[in-house]
């Protein structure tokens, strides 16, 4: 998966010139949702990448790393340790690199050996867990990365047409939860299903969640295991029209929480995506744009690139809250710690 970047930060040239890590308050709500809550966000704009830790009770955002980048990427900050992880196409392939953020002038570190790549990741418990391409490069599968001891290992995925696309790491219970598609279908030119999965961390104990034809791009789960938030592409209209949905385990029952043109009070809904489990299961935070978004970016033949906000679903009172939003960038990603 490859897929280029086109997203912003206006402050990125004045904040570098300065120094490494600053603070600076941006547009946010008033309303404290998890005071635990540490938000960490990558924006780019003009290709130049901004990576942020917006405090949730203080509401103040802190820029502790900049770089280039051009493509598709992903990321994790260990507080704790004072470093950044992000993966950047190389030579050919995806690598995961490691950087110092207490110190500026060290140069970013490759994490994986030659022989893997990865592109999507998690870390936490002195390893990382990665989508890596399969041995005979056919599909995806994942991989597990020791931070202690510097060694990898390969779920054992025998299946040749399993194609994951995406996963989420489910840390309290030990459990990675898997979007998969079948490569087969995908080359038929058919709408290929889209499935969701279960394993134990080390690829075993394979269980079946969830199957649709609609195209399902980020999942997060709750810590007891039993709900599912995703964000998936229909076509409607001859166009495609992203939407969030409540998956329940306990029945299997299904229900959309966010679609576009939806309003809520005074904030009216353009897009949704990247929806994502609050520590205390009170809601979620997702990114959205509304019609008040500025364009960052034409492209020719292709919708513009706008600017776009965190926002926060309480289920209780179905309200949505703006979080974090600036015009000046997009927001790429972001990860809740």
């Amino acid at each position: 998966m490859k897929r280029k970047l086109l997203f912003g930060c206006g402050v990125v040239i004045l904040l570098s010139l300065v120094l490494l890590i600053t603070v600076r308050h941006y547009n946010r709500t008033n309303v404290v949702v998890n005071g635990k809550d540490n938000i960490y966000i990558m924006s780019t704009y003009d290709y130049k990448t901004t990576y942020s830790i917006y405090n949730t009770y203080n509401k103040s955002v802190k820029n502790v790393f900049f770089r280039e980048n051009k493509n598709y990427s992903d990321f994790n900050i260990d507080e704790i340790n004072n470093t950044i992880y992000y993966s950047e196409l190389g030579d050919k392939k995806y690598d995961i690199y490691k950087a110092e953020l207490s110190n500026e002038s060290k140069k970013a570190t490759s994490v994986l050996n030659a022989n893997y790549s990865g592109d999507i990741f998690d870390v936490s418990d002195n390893k990382i867990i990665f989508r890596t391409p399969t041995k005979n490069r056919k599909s995806y599968t994942l991989g597990v990365y020791s931070l202690k001891d510097s060694t990898t290992e390969l779920w054992n995925n025998k299946d040749d047409d399993v194609y994951i696309f995406n996963f989420y790491w489910d840390k309290y219970n030990h459990k990675i939860y898997t979007i998969e598609r079948s490569i087969n279908e995908m080359e038929s030119g058919q709408i290929p299903t889209h499935k969701i999965f279960k394993y134990d961390e080390e690829g075993k104990n394979k269980q079946l969640l969830y199957s649709t034809d609609k195209s399902i791009n980020n999942i997060s789960v709750n810590n007891q295991g039993d709900k599912i938030i995703f964000d998936a592409t229909t076509i409607e209209n001859n166009m495609p029209t992203n939407k969030i949905y409540l998956l329940d385990l306990n029945d299997n029952s299904e229900q959309i929480l966010i679609q576009p043109n939806d309003k809520f009070q005074d904030i009216n809904i353009s897009s949704v995506k990247y929806p994502k489990f609050l520590l205390s299961e009170n809601g979620f935070y997702f990114l959205g744009t509304t019609p008040k978004s500025k364009i960052i970016q034409e492209l020719e033949g292709s919708t513009p690139i706008m600017s776009n906000a965190i926002y926060y679903y309480d289920f209780d009172s179905k309200k949505i809250s703006m979080i974090f939003g600036d015009t000046d960038f997009v927001i790429n990603s972001f990860k809740i710690s």
